[in-house]
């Protein structure tokens, strides 16, 4: 009963977590490829940031767990990323669309890590060298 709880906790967090994903990912995009982007002298970092949400996403949906800690962190890296980079090159000055964007990428961080620690409890209530969800092997031992 308990598996199943945490299994709807973390399905919850993770759709969560995709669709704040896919927010800040179109709104990058937008900034990177609209001909009328409010600041297209940081297209190549509005890009970047784009490939590393979308990245984050697709390892995201990966299995195996270690695949999707992976993930968490290249999205983690992304938002906190997207979130310092904003702020070293605007300061506090916030348009709606850059605030709602800075709202959703810091929600997803707190998002992630909550799955992330999910992920671990499960993991360490398995004990090392259970499978994960595909039959797995989930120490480091194992690969």
């Amino acid at each position: 009963m308990r598996s199943n709880a945490r299994s709807n906790s973390s399905l919850v967090l993770r759709s969560l977590a995709a669709l704040a994903t896919l927010y800040t990912l179109g709104v990058h995009v937008y900034l990177a490829a609209a001909p009328n982007s409010p600041d297209p002298i940081h297209r190549g970092l509005f890009w970047l940031a784009s490939a590393g949400f979308l990245a984050g996403l697709i390892g995201f949906f990966v299995p195996h767990i270690w695949a999707r800690m992976a993930a968490r962190l290249v999205l983690i890296g992304s938002a906190g990323g997207a979130i310092i980079g904003y702020l070293m090159l605007f300061g506090t000055t916030f348009t709606p669309l850059a605030l709602s964007s800075k709202i959703d990428e810091a929600v997803l961080i707190i998002l992630l890590v909550a799955d992330a620690a999910l992920d671990l409890r499960a993991l360490g209530s398995r004990g090392p060298g259970a499978a994960d969800e595909r039959g797995e092997e989930t120490s480091v031992a194992a690969a």
